[in-house]
């Protein structure tokens, strides 16, 4: 299995390298050929007379990032009834000014537009909507849109879409239409035809707007052609199915190790019953021999009573757990919160403190299993002193605190990987297990640590 998973990363690491774009070096050696065969079709003089904002396509749009409808539609009431609204905005008062003015027909001066944003709040340039009246645009030509059939640069922004005028007004250095590239150069946007650039990406076998991206430039997408962009394929397709592969292989592994464990878990759970039972005869038959007993033999009678009451519940609570399911309940046993309490904290000499006690009906032997856990991890890896805080209102909560730092997720993992016989235990994985099956969950605070068991009652 690890010869599959060091295949597996060779393979990762073969593909990234052979996946490191080698289009990106022959893209930067043919740019400065493909720029020098482009023709100028606007210049760089040209475009720094007009601003930009005028230029792009959105500018015909209403400003919504500035103005709201509100505001807006307030302006198109001035347009129509030519009347000043009684309150409004003062964002909005050129606006409101230039239609009043555009209503009774006065003309206004130059100075005024220059004075104020060249755009209106509903589209388009005050510029535009004053030509629209018929009055002169002497000196206002460069305050016109560019989508304004008036402007000098009309008929050649034209031959770019509006997506490409913006991404060129916004600094893209190349922008690639279905018949034609665009490159914003020093000297202004120059355009080259297919008939043109094609042969020149032919000749270093680069494909330009390909589907499969190998290098991405502006909206350009370029691919090596030949079959090493279907060996790159081919190849993370491999890797792909390996790594498959190795998830169903662990997957497997993992389920048969769980069967195997479950197995023996069985067989030792079944062959124990055979000598508890006999070691129950046998006590029987001291019992009734107890009062021929010297003292020190009664108290060690006593002792191997206890420990095989405690054998007992072990082979029976064994037996249940294997063949418990989540619609299966556990075994509850009635008994007092505090009487519980003082029987577990009083062997690990911890203090706790409970909320009203009450009598309730509990899987107490789980419980106990659970809050051995805890209290002996608590001992083991935290840092006294060490609580218990039990509540029981709508949910019997149970919190174990010190004052250590509880390990991160792969500390633990590192943990339980060198983990030897002497610190091996039922686990907190386990804990948080029956926790599940009796209908509650568990909760960790790492710093301080503070483990909290939550059963619904």
């Amino acid at each position: 299995m690890q010869k599959a998973y060091a295949t597996f990363i060779l393979l990762v690491i073969a593909s990234t390298e052979l996946g490191a774009s080698p289009v990106e070096p022959l893209w930067q050696k043919i740019l400065g050929e493909l720029e020098l065969e482009a023709q100028l079709k606007i210049p760089q003089y040209e475009l720094v007379k007009y601003p930009h904002e005028l230029l792009a396509s959105y500018a015909q749009l209403p400003n919504l990032s500035h103005f709201t409808w509100l505001e807006i539609y307030q302006i198109y009431q001035v347009h129509e009834t030519c009347q000043k609204p009684k309150g409004f905005s003062p964002k909005i008062g050129a606006a409101i000014e230039f239609e009043l003015s555009q209503c009774r027909g006065s003309s206004l001066p130059v100075q005024w537009f220059s004075d104020h944003h060249y755009l209106h709040p509903a589209g388009g340039s005050y510029a535009d909507r004053y030509f629209e009246q018929g009055k002169s645009y002497q000196g206002l030509v460069h305050l016109l849109t560019g989508d304004n059939p008036q402007h000098p640069l009309f008929n050649s922004l034209r031959a770019i879409s509006p997506t490409g005028r913006n991404a060129l007004l916004a600094g893209y250095k190349v922008w690639f239409e279905e018949n034609s590239l665009w490159f914003n150069t020093e000297q202004g946007w120059k355009q080259l035809n297919k008939a043109k650039w094609q042969p020149i990406a032919k000749e270093y076998q680069i494909i330009v707007g390909s589907k499969q991206c190998e290098f991405r430039y502006g909206n350009l997408c370029m691919a090596r052609s030949g079959s090493h962009h279907h060996s790159i394929l081919y190849l993370s397709a491999a890797v792909l199915f390996l790594l498959l592969f190795l998830l169903i292989r662990t997957w497997q592994q993992k389920l048969q190790h769980n069967r195997s464990k479950r197995f023996v878990f069985q067989l030792l759970t079944h062959e124990l019953r055979t000598p508890v039972t006999s070691l129950g005869l046998s006590i029987d038959l001291l019992r009734q021999e107890f009062d021929n007993l010297n003292d020190n033999t009664q108290i060690a009678l006593w002792r191997l009573i206890e420990d095989y009451q405690r054998l007992l519940q072990l082979t029976e609570a064994s037996k249940e757990y294997l063949c418990m399911d989540k619609a299966q309940l556990l075994t509850q046993q009635q008994g007092s919160i505090k009487d519980w309490l003082d029987h577990i904290c009083s062997q690990h000499n911890v203090q706790y403190e409970i909320k009203d006690d009450r009598v309730l009906e509990l899987p107490f032997y789980w419980l106990t299993i659970c809050l051995n856990n805890l209290l002996m991890n608590a001992k083991q890896h935290g840092k006294h002193p060490i609580h218990v805080l039990v509540s029981n209102e709508k949910s019997l909560t149970i919190v174990v605190s010190d004052q250590g730092f509880f390990p991160s997720f792969f500390r633990r993992c590192w943990q339980q990987r060198n983990s030897t016989e002497d610190n091996l235990g039922i686990g907190l994985s386990l804990v948080s297990h029956l926790t599940g099956i009796m209908g509650g969950k568990v909760s960790i605070q790492r710093k301080p640590t503070r483990i909290k068991l939550e059963i619904p009652l």
